[in-house]
């Protein structure tokens, strides 16, 4: 069920314990449709087609972004997942670069137009909206700030940050909402996020071989078992650690005095840093 969520997006199919773990850890992301399950897709077909041909990897990409978005639906992260990562591929196959911030304006304004109940009554747009704006924005600024803009950090490093950037870019707004939040949520990132673009892919391929080879099903699935079941293994743990879950209320001055010091800072880093957004890729 797990591996099936990280494919199509979908936690109907989770069992009530596991679906609380991940909302307590922050991993709920992981599993709904969003722009994480879909730039892994993005990013691994870039790289498998990209030297053959640049038109293909172009064309197969886009398929699968449309072929995401039917089996997933159009929820409000997914809306913005799929319009940032077509832009960011049609800019990367013209050649021009685009910057972050005028995708997450141009996503808003078009998804805002298409579907107004957003901006009145969902959460989850506008979550999804600062989450896109800590990673796309505020991640490349601690990067260059702290390590360079030449040092290229490595993978566990670049989530770190990445995680980071998300968790800061949300919080205020889900301490005003909810009143809580996860103190557990980096590391249990730093311990699942990794992994799971390997757990796509053999549940992907253990998937397709059962099928056609139902006889080995057990077998074909023994790889996806072992990975899930770490990942598992990681919730379970950390979920019930004393303090998973910590009440914190703000108040809405509070939660928009901790967004005027997040811009604040990131305007401070960028001045300080120089760094160019355009330079930067989306969906590499």
């Amino acid at each position: 069920d797990l591996g099936t969520g990280f494919l199509t997006g979908q936690r109907s199919a989770l069992p009530p314990e596991l679906d609380e773990q991940l909302r307590l850890l922050g991993l709920t992301h992981v599993v709904v449709a969003s722009g994480y399950n879909l730039t892994i897709l993005v990013r691994f077909s870039r790289g498998l087609f990209a030297r053959r041909s640049k038109y293909l990897a172009f064309a197969i990409s886009m398929l699968l972004i449309v072929a995401f978005v039917l089996v997933t639906g159009l929820s409000p992260s997914m809306t913005r997942a799929a319009f940032v990562a077509g832009l960011s591929l049609l800019a990367w196959y013209v050649g021009r670069s685009v910057h972050p911030l005028s995708l997450l304006l141009l996503a808003a304004g078009v998804t805002a137009y298409l579907q107004p109940s957003y901006v009145w009554g969902d959460l989850g747009w506008y979550l999804s909206f600062l989450s896109f704006a800590g990673v796309m924005l505020l991640a490349p600024l601690i990067k260059s700030y702290f390590f360079g803009e030449k040092k290229e950090e490595n993978g566990l490093v670049r989530i770190l940050i990445e995680t980071t950037s998300a968790q800061l870019a949300t919080l205020p707004l889900i301490a005003y909402v909810f009143g809580q939040y996860s103190p557990l949520a980096l590391p249990a990132n730093l311990l699942v996020l990794p992994f799971v673009p390997l757990a796509m892919l053999l549940t992907f391929v253990g998937g397709l071989l059962s099928l056609l080879i139902l006889p080995w099903a057990f077998v074909f699935g023994l790889p996806a078992t072992a990975v899930l079941s770490y990942m598992t293994w990681v919730m379970d743990f950390l979920a019930g650690l004393p303090g998973a879950s910590m009440e914190l209320t703000v108040s809405l001055g509070i939660c928009i005095a901790a967004y005027a010091a997040l811009l604040a800072a990131g305007l401070y880093m960028w001045r300080r840093t120089g760094h160019s957004f355009t330079k930067d890729n989306i969906v590499v």
